[in-house]
């Protein structure tokens, strides 16, 4: 079944015309392009990404793009393309590629039901080897849409290229947790009074009753990835996903009334 990109691109074209701040003009044409006009004047080029990449393929899109004065930015499919997270992992040479100029990580896309996700998938460095350790991130923040001119000497890749992130600057050398959901059941905060009656919610995600709309959504997409039926063939993964649905539906309509 071919993955349903056009609903993704819906969400990320929507996220970036919100992104007023440092987006000015959002541009595509139906297909799986983006081009993002940026109020410093420059402009990124994003793929929504649903196939292997072969290196030569990925040096020829940077090299051409580069030329054009075009920052690149390869957003890849989460659920067919990315390894899965919280395990040790050792990328393919594109893969290889791609995490060292993206600084260690891979931008990647996913959707479940109605709602559409793009998140960095982070590969971290554990031990000597050539293994990685893999960590999920929260969704993208649009308006941290950023370029920058990059070098990048690895095995796989080598030369100078124009490249978009959507990291915030500050956050870009950040030290990844090696838990995804971060601290341990000892250092959380006991469960607020005003969110005992959505415990029930919370639980369902697997979160404490303290969790933010962030954690909420972030567990909700790794709940989904593991349960949703296209993905998971156990005789109960539909009921699950039913109610990963319904707490992710209240708790998100609790967030939006406390604003």
């Amino acid at each position: 079944m071919r993955f349903d990109v056009h609903k993704v691109r819906t969400y990320l074209i929507n996220e970036l015309n919100e992104a007023t701040r440092t987006v000015a003009d959002v541009r595509h044409d139906g297909t799986d392009l983006i081009l993002v006009d940026l109020v410093t004047g420059e402009t990124v080029i994003i793929y929504l990404i649903e196939r292997l990449m072969p290196i030569n393929e990925i040096k020829e899109t940077l090299t051409e793009n580069t030329a054009k004065n075009l920052h690149t930015l390869f957003v890849l499919w989460g659920d067919m393309l990315l390894p899965e997270e919280e395990r040790l992992y050792v990328p393919e040479d594109w893969m290889d590629a791609l995490q060292t100029l993206y600084n260690h990580k891979i931008y990647g896309y996913d959707s479940y039901g109605p709602y559409a996700s793009v998140f960095p998938v982070h590969f971290n460095k554990k031990q000597v080897g050539l293994d990685y350790y893999i960590t999920y991130g929260d969704a993208i923040t649009a308006a941290n849409l950023h370029c920058d001119y990059v070098h990048v000497n690895s095995q796989h890749l080598n030369g100078f290229w124009r490249v978009a992130d959507f990291a915030a600057r500050a956050e870009s050398h950040r030290e990844q947790p090696s838990q995804a959901n971060g601290a341990s059941d000892e250092q959380r905060v006991p469960v607020d009074n005003r969110r005992h009656s959505l415990s029930v919610y919370f639980s369902v995600l697997e979160l404490p009753g303290n969790a933010d709309r962030n954690a909420v959504r972030r567990a909700y997409y790794h709940l989904a990835r593991r349960y949703h039926p296209d993905v998971n063939d156990s005789p109960d993964s539909t009921k699950r996903m039913q109610q990963i649905n319904e707490a992710y539906r209240h708790l998100m309509a609790h967030f939006d009334r406390e604003r």
